[in-house]
């Protein structure tokens, strides 16, 4: 496995991860509204 085959993997979990924590960040946002509308809304 040459440099640029890691440098590839790398790049590539790194994306990934960045992808799974937005989808994360996005969950905890629709949480955090779910929730403030149910104890406001209800």
């Amino acid at each position: 496995m040459n440099l640029r085959e890691q440098d590839e993997a790398i790049r590539r979990t790194r994306r990934n991860r960045n992808r799974a924590l937005g989808l994360f960040l996005l969950f905890l946002v629709v949480l955090f509204y779910a929730i403030t509308f149910v104890k406001f809304g209800a």
